[in-house]
């Protein structure tokens, strides 16, 4: 006698998704640990537009085993399904990390990133804590460097300045930052921007940048800096560095 998840299977692959999502039901009772039994009725569930069920199907999958890659491609599925692709997205990735790399995940990927990132260019940002989940997925460097220094650039030069001593904290760590008396507003200049030139950031975002006070702007720059990957975390510093050399440079001269 064939089990209820065999009986389930065949019903799936007969398309008869209620009575499979009936007989994977029935399982679960008997085996409430087994993962697949979920993975296999979210897919049912999923087939019969149950989408918010499936998706607890799936999250219940993963919950007990976390390296279980079928199971982030049905919670993918169903997120995609809800209209949330940022999600969907990361779901998928984490299914691709845990061993399932067909191309049917790859090109989910790549499709609802695509819609993911439109969703965001488009999406007007309310809070910090908005800005910084839009900040955090953006994947292009270019664009993360770029808005660091376009934000700067488009800012007074009184705004630059608390910008400019923030990142001082920041690369003093701990301790107080050295020499801040010999800094004025007056020497926050542009910084070039050659290697940006062509970004097109979109209006949404500099319409958030545009509403913020001074300190919500230096808390929305040092949250960029935070969030940047190490290797952009360093390029930022180095610019800093070069920057304050610059001015310690010219300070210099006005002191000879």
């Amino acid at each position: 006698m064939s089990s209820l998840k065999e009986q389930g299977n065949v019903e799936f692959e007969a398309k008869r998704y209620k009575e499979a999502e009936a007989l994977y039901a029935k399982a679960i009772l008997q085996e409430p640990q087994q993962h697949t039994l979920y993975g296999n009725r979210s897919a049912a569930r999923f087939h019969l537009e149950k989408y918010d069920d499936a998706l607890k199907d799936a999250i219940t999958a993963v919950a007990l085993d976390p390296q279980w890659a079928k199971g982030y491609f049905r919670q993918g599925n169903a997120l995609e399904a809800l209209g949330r692709p940022r999600q969907a997205q990361k779901a998928y990735e984490l299914a691709a990390k845990y061993g399932n790399n067909k191309r049917q995940v790859l090109q989910k990927i790549t499709a609802v990133k695509k819609i993911a990132d439109k969703v965001d260019r488009e999406k007007t940002i309310r809070t910090r804590e908005e800005w910084k989940e839009v900040y955090s997925n953006i994947s292009d460097t270019k664009m993360r460097l770029g808005l660091l220094v376009l934000f700067w650039n488009k800012s007074t030069k009184h705004e630059r300045f608390a910008f400019f001593m923030r990142f001082l904290e920041i690369l003093a760590g701990q301790s107080k930052p050295n020499r801040i008396s010999k800094y004025s507003a007056d020497d926050m200049q542009e910084i070039p921007a050659v290697a940006y030139d062509g970004l097109s950031v979109p209006q949404p975002w500099m319409e958030y940048y545009d509403k913020l006070d001074l300190a919500k702007k230096a808390d929305m720059m040092h949250d960029m800096y935070m969030v940047a990957s190490p290797a952009e975390q360093t390029t930022i510093v180095n610019d800093m560095k070069y920057f304050v050399h610059e001015l310690c440079g010219n300070h210099n001269e006005q002191d000879d």
